[in-house]
């Protein structure tokens, strides 16, 4: 088992300043544990693209709830819990579609579903940066 981070690293410092809204704290944060994240996540999802919007999602969620974080020498098996609970969340939603498209027995009407289904994917890609901007700095002002 992985052990906590000393109270005095430099780590439990940037979790301390991005739990005050430090953003520059924050981005350091997820620069070090974005390969893990997306691991699991794509371990999980299995879908590049899938895996890089859950990402983004799990760390959305973790920069809002910084603040609950009691232990912050402990950051990383807190955020690692937040992508597995994410990541089993999105699984399941995934394949209640799948067993909903497999109910399907006309061919046009599966495409149909499949090609409305493809382009809100697309749809959600292109302003999640956006929403994930404003987003955090709403959480920023709502802290101020």
């Amino acid at each position: 088992m992985k052990k906590a981070i000393p109270p005095e690293s430099p780590e439990v410092e940037l979790v301390q300043r991005a739990a005050q809204g430090d953003l520059a704290a924050f981005e350091e944060l997820v620069a070090k544990y974005q390969r893990a994240v997306f691991n699991i996540a794509l371990y999980k999802s299995k879908n590049y693209f899938d895996a890089e919007d859950l990402s983004q999602d799990i760390f959305l969620a973790a920069f809002k709830a910084l603040s609950t974080l009691k232990e912050t020498e402990k950051f990383a098996g807190w955020l690692f819990g937040i992508a597995y609970n994410r990541c089993h969340k999105w699984f399941h939603r995934e394949r209640n579609k799948i067993l909903k498209i497999q109910e399907i027995n006309r061919p046009e009407l599966h495409a149909q579903l499949v090609a409305e289904d493809i382009a809100q994917q697309l749809s959600k890609r292109s302003s999640f940066r956006r929403t994930m901007k404003r987003s955090l700095e709403q959480t920023m002002d709502a802290g101020a």
